[in-house]
């Protein structure tokens, strides 16, 4: 299964969009989108519904999840799914790099979105 960061690049670069028209898109600096591509850093879980539309994808095909015939149209609310997102991952006895590890991301990264 690819990483985040190798699935990032492979998405834009299908796009057909630079780093640079990314980080414009998203209001970010250029740096940011190159070290999402590199795996330095992530972006946070507010920021991935835009990344996704901003690449043209459904937001499970950019995460690597499976893709339903279902899609969500409505609100994120960032807090209230780190709640959960907690809530749930603490009634599971599972701790955050457990839970980073199944995701293929760090454990830095499952705690932001907490």
């Amino acid at each position: 299964m690819a990483t985040f960061a190798e699935n990032l690049k492979e998405l834009r670069k299908a796009a057909h969009i630079t780093q640079a028209e990314l980080a414009e898109k998203l209001n970010v600096h250029l740096q940011t989108v190159s070290k999402w591509e590199r795996g330095v850093s992530e972006p946070d879980i507010a920021q991935v519904g835009d990344l996704a539309a901003a690449v043209g994808v459904p937001l499970e095909r950019l995460v690597g999840a499976e893709e339903t015939a279902e899609t969500y149209v409505g609100h994120f609310d960032a807090v209230l799914f780190g709640k959960n997102l907690a809530e749930l991952r603490k009634q599971r006895g599972e701790r955050q790099e457990t839970l980073a590890e199944s995701l293929h991301t760090t454990s830095d990264a499952v705690s932001k979105w907490e």
